[in-house]
């Protein structure tokens, strides 16, 4: 038997699990059902077409592709009763012997493979998956030329036209590539550098090639060119090459090509390692090579038991919707419903980026909060001196509009501490945490090399913008809703929190009343940065956030200044507030160009 430790491999591929396997293998054979190529209205039909169609998986595995692909031979088989079983299994052993393909770098998670599938098909013998072959599914020959006969020889090269004996075309590759970053890699492991220079310098990649790609755009390519015209890729991925400004190249190829389906998992997680799920947020890539291009079917949001059959057939309308392939580039891919209300936003000329107007800061990195931060009661109890202390928020006290503070807090300074003797209440404190603040190897790191001194940050990130700038915009890092306050007393924050300080003080009251305007709710939840149901305000999506130019916006200011004060009084004020809040989405709306009543049917069905 063969051990969970080899299901997880050292390449960057982990164990698929069956109810993907099984949706990817329905998703091709639908297909090729749909195209005619197979047929089921006789076993004498179905065995000529199925003998006439070739599956590979490049990256095999330990083989659960293979094993999906052949309980669907077998289901498909039981409704031929007529059919002797011994027949059916000569059929099975052609088919396997013949028409089944795939490769894998690692000989330990090959044996496995070819193990169980003679485990579960005792019919099947050694000889028969032949087509099993070790190799690197995207190191070609030319690697000797480049690296030489002994490092190539590391890489384990693969000639598909060679190995296979012209066999180079297959009318279905599907699988689960493995997953890892090219450039953190090669600081690891000796093969990842060495398969760093081969793409970055291999005529066949180097076109391709971006330091930060990860492995499984080569794979997806060379995937794409194994297929036969008419042929089908499905894969898992990680999601992340929709949107990563590195992908450009990966997206511009894929699109040459149909895309039939995006099934975007977001943060569902799929994969498991020893019992705890991994955080690898993916998506289901399903393309045909022909070059007309129709709409794309995109699922998301799905639940997790999205995968049981009759969940699909009950609500996969309500997870799914079409978007034109054609309105899809290089740049990041928007795989929204509202794809023609979005670019409308961003192809509208009165209006232009927040960055372009504010800069955007990340909060301090106190590291130890416990230490630094500190009540306005222990303050005064440690009689901490006031020279060297600042106010500090937490995310939770940034409301909309304002900052209020359940408690009162603030954060020890250690950089306008010059001497430490000179603030001798402040020194007793500090010595009374030295053994906290000189624990984990991060900070010996940085004190042993005097970047920072015992009482420090370990980073004084942004630290000029914090002290000298008194009135800003603060947001937590993440929220199911936009949520920016006021800061007029000049805070801190943790590295959770980020401030948006405006070139033009002017601008504080109108950029906080569209950030936190129901368009900018729509914009960042179609348009933005987001993890499951969770936005994510981080700098560069923050930055990216559409305006209207400087002499639309400022007739907000009343309107903000208005709402400020409702919200800051102890009274019930919250009928008034939403009338307010009205008229100011009603006005922000109109600078946007979108029809406000569809902005309020979206935000009702989203909230």
């Amino acid at each position: 038997m063969y051990s969970r430790n080899f299901l997880k491999k050292s390449t960057g591929e982990f164990y698929t699990p069956i109810f993907v396997v099984d949706y990817i293998v329905a998703k091709v054979t639908k297909q090729l059902e749909k195209d005619g190529r197979i047929r089921k209205d006789s076993f004498k039909n179905f065995k000529e077409s199925v003998l006439n169609l070739s599956f590979c998986d490049p990256s095999v595995g330990t083989g659960n592709f293979l094993l999906g692909l052949f309980r669907w031979f077998w289901r498909e088989l039981r409704f031929f009763e007529e059919i002797e079983p011994q027949e059916k299994e000569l059929f099975f052993i052609s088919f396997v012997t013949s028409n089944v393909y795939g490769v894998d770098i690692n000989q330990n998670s090959l044996d496995i493979c070819i193990n169980r599938l003679i485990h579960e098909y005792p019919i099947l013998t050694i000889e028969n998956l032949s087509n099993l072959r070790i190799g690197n599914s995207i190191v070609d020959c030319d690697v000797q030329q480049i690296l030489g006969k002994n490092n190539a020889r590391k890489l384990l090269p693969f000639s598909w036209e060679r190995d296979f004996q012209g066999k180079i075309k297959f009318d279905v590759v599907f699988g689960n590539p493995p997953y890892y970053n090219l450039k953190k890699m090669i600081l690891k492991n000796e093969k990842a550098q060495l398969l760093f220079t081969y793409l970055k310098t291999s005529n066949v990649w180097k076109n391709f090639f971006r330091a930060s790609s990860d492995i499984y755009y080569f794979f997806v390519i060379r995937s794409l060119n194994l297929i036969k015209e008419n042929g089908y890729l499905s894969f898992i991925l990680p999601n992340y090459w929709l949107h990563n400004k590195y992908s450009d190249l990966l997206r511009e190829f894929i699109l040459q090509y149909q895309i039939l389906e995006i099934l975007d998992l977001g943060e569902l997680n799929i994969f498991r390692d020893e019992g705890k799920w991994l955080n690898v947020s993916t998506c289901i890539l399903t393309s045909k090579k022909i070059e007309n291009k129709e709409k794309i079917l995109v699922i998301k949001n799905v639940p997790r038991n999205f995968f049981s059959k009759k969940i699909q057939e009950k609500s996969l309308k309500k997870y799914s919707f079409y978007i034109p392939q054609e309105q899809l580039g290089k740049s990041r891919w928007l795989l929204s419903p509202y794809l023609q209300e979005i670019n409308r936003i961003n192809k509208n000329e009165k209006l232009i980026q927040l960055g372009d107007v504010a800069k955007v800061i990340q909060g301090v990195s106190p590291g130890l909060k416990s230490v630094f931060v500190l009540s306005q009661q222990d303050i005064v109890k440690n009689q901490i001196e006031e020279e060297v202390v600042v106010p500090f928020v937490t995310n939770k006290d940034i409301k909309s509009w304002i900052i209020q503070a359940q408690t009162e807090k603030y954060a020890i300074l250690p950089s306008r501490i010059e001497n430490l003797e000179d603030y001798p209440k402040t020194q007793k404190y500090l010595l009374n945490k030295k053994k906290e603040l000189e624990t984990g190897p991060d900070r010996i790191k940085l004190i042993n090399s005097d970047k920072i001194r015992w009482f420090d940050y370990s980073v004084y990130r942004n630290l000029k913008h914090f002290e000298t700038v008194k009135i800003k915009l603060m947001t937590p890092y993440r929220g199911s809703l936009p949520r920016f306050g006021l800061d007029n007393k000049g805070y801190f924050g943790a590295t959770d929190i980020y401030g948006i300080i405006p070139k033009d003080k002017n601008d504080i009251y109108p950029l906080l009343g569209i950030l936190n305007s129901q368009i900018i709710n729509f914009w960042y939840r179609e348009a933005g940065k987001m993890k499951g149901k969770l936005m994510e305000f981080f700098s560069d999506p923050l930055k990216k956030i559409p305006i209207p130019k400087r002499g639309k916006r400022k007739i907000l200011t009343p309107y903000v200044k208005e709402i400020i004060q409702l919200v800051s009084e102890t009274q019930n004020n919250k009928n008034i507030i939403e009338i307010k809040m009205l008229d100011l989405n009603k006005t922000i709306s109109k600078m946007y160009d979108i029809d406000f009543n569809f902005l309020r049917k979206y935000i009702k069905n989203t909230s």
